[in-house]
């Protein structure tokens, strides 16, 4: 079977999304579709067969990249064995075990000369400097034992795509690279990577130019609500919601598979789910049940179900979500995969591949952390103690001669009626309709600010940051990268620790309890705790008494931010969910 793309159940977009970077942004910022990473990053093909047009006149050009040669994990496991007394091997697992009767004597590549003993080890491992925010990794106690390494070339080159020359453009590329990288250096080249120019045609993935690497946060990212088996247990981050619920909330993880060759890995492994499947279809020949499918989300995409939810019904109604995917989404071919998502430039981008066109990029764009956004609402807080919202949002006009007012007031009827019946009036209107009133009648145009508060809810109900002070939850902020590079560091702590322990427990075993207890706690990444905080950043509402709500309306309008444009999306996508949901509840295939 070829590749066959998960869409989240939600919005209808796939979490294989790609990024094409820029001459000047780091290599971070690029990465491909599919679930596949070499040590240095993961990016798209500058092979030329890929270039899908693009030449030097669309600005593209091809770097190379390179990874971490795998030869190098052996001397490591060698040093580790050296420094920590031989027998000491990695199983396959990567975890180091003591084996007895190890006769490995074979010299190492990186001999010292000056064999440290175990207590000199013991008194090494205290001599870090504590800059580093996880001091205690084990490897760091062996950096007086290694060489330095070896880093890739510093500086980039980027070459200028040539597609009239075609694959010997690749070839001369090639031969020139290879140089750099001698047989004892510690990288090797491993393809050419795209580089966007500003009318890069590539498809492969979004143009840089277009859309910045912050805005696409968690475009991959993916969540499932699985059902609970028989030895389902609570845990402590759980949400009120799931101790009730047949539903629970999974870990997180980032590209989703190919429907066709794995099931998702998730992290953290929330009650033990982990490569299960889960996908937007259920498929009778294959699934034994529609309780055996989880359900896949952006994290993103289900805080606005979360909050769509809350205000429709006052409840988050999670049971209603999985029961109207099992209802709507059963057996269903590929051909209907539009019905995901209301939005046409999601219909036709979803394909065996992901077509990232010009133009779309803001269906990747992450609609809770937006970049630009918390600025726009610092600036209409008014911190001016005369302030009030119920001064006028316009200056005055220059008054009229008092021979004039009363022809004025014959032409315009409106002036003879009281302030209050106007602002009655607009309360009718439309932002554009109260335009074309001012423009009309000198009556409406001390308008008081407060009526664009009117207006933001009713035309913005999706900015919520108006009227909800809802903080999301940790799982919308979380990176998949910090939560991989927290198991890591735990993992590496504790073997450290366990070494150490080892050591003390030999040399010095009266002081072991008095050891065990001065042993600092693990201090490295806490993947949760950082999202925590973030998601705590964005959960904040404008004060209704001190805020410029024109301002705000105005500035929202002028800024055409994509995470907003994706918000209004999701939100109308969610919306219409909620209410085939009522629909099904009033036919009564759903019961509570």
């Amino acid at each position: 079977m070829g590749h066959s793309e998960v869409v989240c159940h939600l919005c209808g977009v796939s979490f294989s999304i790609a990024r094409i970077r820029c001459v000047g942004e780091p290599k971070e910022t690029a990465w491909q579709c599919l679930n596949e990473e070499v040590s240095e990053g993961t990016f798209v093909s500058g092979d030329m067969v890929y270039s899908r047009g693009c030449s030097s006149g669309t600005g593209c050009c091809v770097t190379m990249r390179s990874e971490r040669r795998e030869r190098w994990e052996g001397a490591w496991v060698k040093d580790v064995a050296f420094a920590f007394g031989e027998g000491y091997v990695e199983d396959e697992d990567g975890d180091y075990e003591d084996e007895e009767g190890s006769e490995d004597d074979e010299p190492l590549e990186y001999d010292s000369g000056d064999e440290l003993s175990d207590m000199e080890i013991h008194e090494l491992s205290g001599n870090c400097d504590g800059e580093s925010p996880y001091c205690e990794d084990y490897l760091t106690l062996l950096s007086a034992l290694m060489p330095s390494e070896l880093q890739p070339p510093s500086q980039e080159i980027f070459y200028p795509i040539d597609i009239s020359a075609g694959r010997s453009f690749e070839r001369s590329i090639w031969e020139r690279e290879k140089s750099k990288f001698g047989p004892e250096q510690d990288f090797s080249p491993v393809g050419l990577e795209h580089i966007a120019g500003a009318t890069c045609l590539h498809d492969g993935g979004y143009n840089g130019h277009n859309i910045c690497a912050a805005e696409m946060k968690g475009c991959t990212t993916y969540q499932c609500l699985a059902f609970k088996k028989h030895h389902w247990t609570p845990e402590s981050d759980d949400q009120v919601w799931e101790g009730t619920s047949e539903v629970f909330l999974t870990g997180v993880g980032d590209r989703f598979p190919s429907r066709d060759l794995e099931c998702p890995t998730v992290w953290p492994k929330r009650h033990g789910w982990d490569q299960e499947e889960a996908d937007t279809y259920y498929f009778p020949q294959r699934h034994n049940s529609q309780r055996d499918v989880a359900m896949p989300f952006h994290p993103a995409c289900f805080d606005i179900f979360t909050r769509l939810s809350l205000d429709q019904l006052g409840r988050i109604d999670v049971h209603g979500l999985i029961s109207w995917r099992n209802i709507q989404f059963s057996g269903v071919y590929f051909v209907e995969r539009g019905m995901f998502s209301s939005d046409p430039n999601v219909k036709s981008a979803l394909q065996q591949f992901w077509k990232h066109r010009t133009g779309d990029e803001y269906v990747a764009a992450n609609p809770l952390y937006i970049p630009g956004l918390i600025p726009i609402l610092e600036s209409a807080v008014v911190t001016d103690s005369s302030f009030s919202p119920r001064s006028s949002a316009f200056a005055p006009l220059p008054s009229q001669p008092l021979d004039q007012r009363g022809e004025i007031a014959k032409k315009d009827p409106f002036l003879t009626l009281p302030q209050e019946m106007r602002e009655h009036v607009v309360d009718y209107l439309d932002s554009k309709e109260i335009a074309a009133l001012r423009l009309a009648s000198r009556a409406f145009h001390d308008l008081p600010m407060s009526l664009w508060y009117t207006l933001l809810r009713r035309e913005m109900p999706w900015l919520w940051e108006v009227y909800s002070d809802f903080t999301p939850n940790l799982w919308t902020a979380v990176e998949v990268v910090d939560l991989k590079r927290e198991v890591k560091e735990r993992e590496e702590h504790e073997n450290y620790k366990a070494i150490r322990r080892h050591i003390v427990k030999e040399e010095i075993p009266e002081a072991l309890e008095e050891w065990e207890k001065q042993q600092p706690k693990f201090a490295g990444t806490d993947a949760k705790g950082k999202a925590q905080r973030r998601a705590e950043s964005v959960g904040r509402m404008l004060g209704r008494e001190y805020t410029n709500w024109h301002l705000l309306y105005k500035e929202i309008k002028k800024a055409k931010l994509k995470g907003l444009r994706n918000r209004e999306r999701i939100w109308g996508d969610v919306g219409s969910i909620l209410e085939q949901i009522s629909r099904l509840r009033e036919e009564g295939m759903i019961v509570d």
